[in-house]
């Protein structure tokens, strides 16, 4: 953790070639598989959710007896590379590579690329720009988003001290029960590559299958390459995946993964092989499980209506008795594929909490049911998207100001109250107060995406208008757009609002812009050109100077965790910093203790990890006196000769008998008396 990366680290290569082979299988053999109405992108966008499937088939089979460590995870990739040679040569696919060369390659490829080359291209080097920018991002900062701290990343800290992705005693319940996939793509990359370097580009991944899978669901509904290329761009110029881009939290993979769902039903084929694509579809829908738990509600409508419109033509062509077998089998299939898939992890939610579901999930759903509470939350969540600007005269200001003055009295008209904890998450704020956000904007902790929603508006209005007309083109965009509208309200009304809920929408903001980007054409082409290039330029404070990821602005640091740590952008200070962290690193140290306890929540607990492994620290840390349902699974035979709390979460302790405490800051270390010289 935290160690530079180097060349002589080759793992890594395993998984990037199993993706690649994958890839060119599914290309070369689509129409076989009833993939026939997938492109290469559509392909691509596959091959990615296959490899997620591996991912999790590799971690949960080496799980089985704990071997989830460095060697075993690198001698099964390597299994799995060479079974993805093997089929790649057995089934042909070196013949159609050649042949493929021969005629041309990517020249002919470009050739046939488009009728508007121009405007791909520039598509192409606008989100090619706004990529190459975000690498070099994710490899200058070190993880330092707040919840990664506190339990996307400690949590894989403890998987690798542990050897295993079982549930574990913990202070901070959500290290456990929260969808793991993400961490267990962090997991294999820490064990691979042994650094936390290349944690942020997970979701840099994520961020182009999701413009990869934008392209090609504008495809599928029929749009022309430089719609689609328009479509890439509003997609890769969302400021909040932007943000999301180098982060460690998984929005933008839960909503690579949405991506994923919508690009399987939009090719379905009907009356063609179903038992291929039905496996992609649980795969995906127990992917969709192990991504985001909100994923459910903003991308399903979508996807049921889309089934819903695959029956219908099938029914058209043969019977409802044969639609109904055809169900049948994709149930079947679907269902299996996506129990073995997200089985295993809901199995340990429900063996320690009873439920699918922990305590910090049931927590951020409402209480009770109120249909005024619940408007009013849709009100905030879209309100949420215009806190922008300095609180001046700047258009962002008074764009901001226009839009929050005009929803106030929409939120007011519902009666919703806004400081009901049964229908609020954390503190009452005021969400259509106008001041100063131009730090919170550009934070992914809050973020905002007000041009994207305005657009999302517009696209409905013209749509709607077109379809009235009779334009029959319009119609399937018009009922996507409506289904994640329906998502939406249906996310939004359920889950207790916060100023965190703008990126919980994510996932639904990437699926409208195939549906802006065909609204702009079908009104003026040239419309279409010059919305992208504002959003472009309005997506530039994000990309270049965001609060905790800031390349205008890198920070010098003091000492080697200073990076883990950014500055809050509501301008708080944090109860402690890093040094607070290194003093508690060097003074545990000089005791020479190798069993140390964690005896309360530790804000920021991956901080205290990675700062023991930078000094070769040798020992178990793990959480004791745990008061909630994981105490279960405290070893009773870990006895720490040190143990670490954070005072402000409770009264401040006193020394243990026979121990001596040392403060630094917020942050206690209790120690054997005999230990401290």
């Amino acid at each position: 953790m935290g160690q530079p990366l180097t060349l002589a680290r080759f793992a890594l290569l395993l998984p990037l070639s199993t993706f690649l082979l994958v890839w060119g299988l599914l290309t070369i053999h689509r129409a076989k598989l009833g993939l026939g109405r997938l492109s290469a992108r559509g392909t691509f966008v596959v091959s990615f959710l296959a490899l997620q499937g591996v991912v999790v088939a590799l971690t949960e089979l080496l799980n089985l007896g704990a071997h989830l460590r460095p060697g075993p995870l690198a001698a099964a990739w390597l299994l799995v590379a060479v079974a993805g040679v093997g089929a790649f040569v057995w089934t042909g696919g070196l013949e159609t590579v050649a042949s493929w060369v021969r005629g041309g390659g990517f020249g002919r490829a470009r050739r046939l690329a488009s009728t508007s080359p121009l405007d791909v291209k520039v598509g192409v080097a606008l989100v090619g720009g706004i990529l190459v920018v975000l690498v070099a991002i994710g490899w200058l900062f070190l993880p330092n988003n707040a919840d990664s701290l506190v339990y996307h990343l400690a949590r894989v800290a403890h998987w690798i001290q542990n050897s295993s992705v079982d549930h574990y005693a913990t202070h901070t319940t959500a290290q456990l029960e929260l969808a793991p996939l993400q961490e267990f793509n962090m997991l294999h990359l820490h064990l691979l590559a042994d650094t936390d370097r290349l944690d942020g580009f997970v979701q840099l991944a994520a961020f182009v299958v999701a413009v990869v899978g934008v392209s090609e669901l504008t495809r599928l509904l029929g749009a022309t390459s430089d719609v689609q290329a328009a479509a890439a761009v509003i997609a890769a110029a969302i400021p909040t995946a932007i943000l999301e881009g180098t982060s460690t939290q998984n929005n933008l993979f839960a909503a690579s993964v949405g991506v994923g769902l919508l690009v399987i039903v939009m090719a379905w084929e009907p009356l063609g092989n179903v038992v291929v694509p039905a496996i992609a579809l649980g795969l995906t829908a127990g992917l969709s499980f192990l991504s985001k738990g909100t994923l459910a509600p903003l991308v399903g409508p979508a996807v049921l209506l889309l089934g819903a419109r695959i029956a219908l033509a099938e029914a058209r062509r043969s019977s409802w008795a044969a639609v109904g077998r055809r169900v049948a089998v994709v149930a079947v299939v679907a269902g299996v594929c996506a129990l073995l898939v997200a089985g295993p992890f809901v199995k340990r939610n429900h063996d320690l909490f009873g439920s699918v579901a922990g305590p910090v999930t049931r927590v951020t759903l409402n209480d009770a049911v109120s249909e005024r509470a619940s408007a009013g939350n849709v009100v905030r969540s879209v309100a949420a998207n215009f806190r922008i600007g300095n609180g001046g005269d700047d258009p962002d200001s008074v764009t901001s100001r226009f839009v929050l003055d005009r929803l106030r009295p929409v939120f007011e008209w519902t009666g919703a109250g806004k400081d009901d904890p049964a229908f609020t998450l954390g503190w009452g704020v005021d969400v259509f107060a106008a001041g100063d956000f131009s730090q919170l904007q550009r934070n992914e902790d809050y973020g905002a995406n007000p041009w994207h929603v305005l657009l999302i508006v517009f696209a409905l209005v013209v749509l709607g208008l077109r379809w009235a007309r009779g334009d029959r083109r319009a119609r399937l965009p018009l009922l996507i757009g409506v289904a994640l509208g329906v998502g939406f309200v249906a996310f939004a009304s359920t889950a207790r609002w916060s100023l965190y809920a703008t990126r919980y929408q994510l996932p639904v903001l990437v699926l409208w812009t195939p549906l802006i980007a065909i609204a702009l054409a079908s009104v003026n082409r040239n419309l279409m050109r010059a919305a992208v290039v504002l959003l472009v330029v309005s997506c530039l404070p994000p990309l270049l100077d965001s609060s905790t990821r800031p390349l205008l602005d890198r920070p010098d640091p003091t000492n080697d965790l200073d990076p883990y740590f950014a500055t809050r952008p509501d301008g708080d200070q944090l109860p402690f910093n890093a040094a607070d962290f290194v003093d508690l690193r060097d003074a545990l140290m000089a005791t020479g203790c190798t069993r140390v306890g964690v005896a309360n929540a530790i804000t920021f607990e991956y901080p205290l990890w990675v700062g023991l492994e930078h000094a070769g620290w040798e020992g178990e840390l793990r959480h004791v006196e745990v008061q909630n349902a994981s105490g279960a699974l405290e070893a009773t035979d870990f006895e720490p000769c040190a143990t670490i709390r954070q005072r402000f979460w409770n009264p401040p302790f006193g020394p243990l008998e026979g121990q001596v405490e040392l403060e630094f800051g917020e942050l206690t270390l209790s120690v054997d008396q005999d230990l401290v010289g």
